[in-house]
């Protein structure tokens, strides 16, 4: 910016600048001032790190300079090749950086790649490597590049991106005068688990593991050797098709020590991811020091009713082993999958206000519903825990279907519906009696009629919080619902914009008579009225 600044000052400016120097100054210090820079610049304690997102012609000459007369200064070298013609380094080779420490390739054909890896085997200072394979490149040789990879000294980081899929035989497992000084690897494309065991052969001092993608592709445990990952701590897996039996064989042969593991996506056709007590044994006895886990099964929606059979439900992750780590099991519901979730307990809309059982973690999220279905998509969900907490995120739902969930949900504590539509024959067959409900959100009313449906529906009603639209007499609505409110309900809670939150407040303190058994809080947007 200042070098900027002074290249850009026109000659007149620059003499009535110096009209207020002194002359002696002047010379003494603009004198010396090019011989400086050009110290500076060439001193060995400056170090540059270069980004060149593609080379062209007008850019060559600037580079051409930069990379030649500094080029033992570059420590980092970014560089994006979108074709063979931009190859920048045949008309640097790599091996000119003899101080390069970070590499970042990216769009990089195959046959170049190799090329440069080539000329890097003797690196000593090289520590991080990124490399992206051109999807255009004719033939991605993976298996030579990982070769090549493994025999660079000093890495600790490698990234390794490409569309491509590494052959049947990649490498033979490492001997002892192979292994690798890598600690954080990500094998960013398709890869089986048998290809996944020999990588990790050569990288004993790996921390950190992320696969974009792990399959089964007829797995033989027989085939793999024990290898020990006693540093290993995070291990991250985007998609998982292996079974939960491989993947408990993946940590107990290895001997890691995760304190993360986080799996995007796992095929939910092994139920066995979902079954707390596998989980529970698993952590125990191979994982102690696990902080965080993240796991999320997908189940596809099947329609098929003969598949399942009648059984009591399971209160699954309900113990004291994941109530002291704080993990929860979330189940999700979309049009074409059901998602169950494991994961670390995030606040929700209760939380602050109201009690709640520290082992019925459990909450289940409808974003679509499928009516045709609904029986045997809950007889499959309660075979595989019990629900205490109901997200229903589709708007418009018909009451009479809301219903219908309910009395699949016979443990139910809080409820959270966006908005629902009263049918005519509201409560069908439906016994009030028997919801335990005590806590219910509200986020869009738009008739007074909702709220007895509410109440209706849960007797046991002991916090209610409503969002209310501008359709809604707001001053009439809150002598409605304190003048009918069963004597359950204990705390109220409404959000409205602030300056009418502001105006609704002082009319409440004027209806002595209405108000006297309740105590108003005023907080952000929300108007909390608790009964005394």
């Amino acid at each position: 910016m200042f070098i900027t600044t002074i290249e850009n000052l026109s000659n007149e400016l620059f003499y009535e600048i110096f009209d207020y120097l002194d002359g002696c100054n002047i010379y003494r210090t603009f004198l010396n001032l090019n011989y400086r820079f050009q110290q500076l610049l060439h001193g060995s304690a400056l170090h540059f790190k270069i980004t060149i997102p593609s080379l062209n012609k007008t850019d060559e000459e600037d580079y051409e300079q930069l990379l030649l007369i500094n080029k033992q200064q570059i420590l980092s070298l970014t560089v994006t090749l979108y074709s063979s013609e931009d190859n920048l380094f045949s008309l640097y080779p790599i091996n000119l950086f003899t101080c390069l420490e970070s590499l970042s390739l990216s769009s990089i054909q195959s046959e170049i790649l190799i090329s440069i890896l080539t000329d890097l085997t003797y690196s000593t200072h090289l520590r991080s490597l990124t490399i992206d394979i051109d999807t255009q490149s004719p033939s991605s040789n993976l298996n030579e590049i990982y070769r090549l990879i493994f025999t660079l000294p000093q890495l600790k980081y490698v990234s390794c991106s490409s569309d491509s899929t590494i052959r049947s035989k990649l490498l033979s497992v490492a001997t002892k005068k192979q292994l690798t000084t890598i600690e954080h690897l990500v094998i960013d494309h398709n890869c089986t688990f048998s290809q996944l065991s020999i990588i990790i052969s050569y990288t004993p001092k790996l921390r950190y593991l992320h696969i974009s993608s792990l399959d089964e592709n007829n797995y033989s445990s027989e085939t793999i050797l024990p290898i020990n990952l006693f540093n290993l701590t995070h291990l991250s897996i985007k998609s998982c098709e292996i079974t939960f039996h491989d993947l408990k064989f993946f940590i107990t042969e290895t001997k890691c020590n995760l304190k993360v593991l986080h799996i995007d996506y796992i095929q939910f056709y092994d139920p066995h991811y979902v079954d707390d007590n596998r989980w529970e044994s698993l952590i125990s006895e191979c994982l102690p020091e696990l902080k965080k886990i993240y796991l999320n099964c997908y189940q596809e929606i099947d329609t098929e009713p003969d598949s399942l059979a009648c059984c009591e439900p399971r209160h699954s992750f309900t113990s004291l082993f994941w109530i002291e780590r704080q993990w929860a099991l979330d189940v999700e519901m979309n049009s074409f999958d059901i998602v169950y979730s494991i994961g670390l307990y995030k606040d929700r809309w209760y939380d602050k206000k109201s009690s709640n059982e520290l082992s019925k973690f459990t909450r289940f999220i409808i974003t679509d519903v499928l009516d045709d279905v609904l029986d045997f998509i809950f007889l499959g969900i309660l075979m595989v825990t019990q629900i205490f907490h109901l997200e229903i995120r589709k708007h418009t739902m018909c009451s009479n279907t809301l219903i219908q969930i309910l009395d699949y949900l016979s443990e139910l504590d809080s409820l959270r519906i966006s908005s629902f539509i009263l049918s005519e024959s509201k409560l069908l067959s439906f016994t009030s009696t028997k919801s335990i409900i005590t806590k219910v959100y509200l986020e869009n009313m738009n008739s007074i009629e909702e709220i007895d449906f509410i109440m209706q529906i849960c007797p046991r009603l002991t916090y209610l919080k409503i969002d209310l639209t501008n359709k809604i007499d707001y001053e009439s609505f809150f002598k409605y619902i304190l003048q009918n409110s069963h004597q359950c309900l204990q705390l109220i809670c409404l959000h409205l914009p602030t300056t009418i939150n502001n105006e609704l407040v002082n009319k409440l303190h004027n209806h002595k008579k209405l108000i006297q058994h309740y105590t108003i809080e005023l907080e952000d947007d929300n108007i909390y009225l608790h009964r005394k």
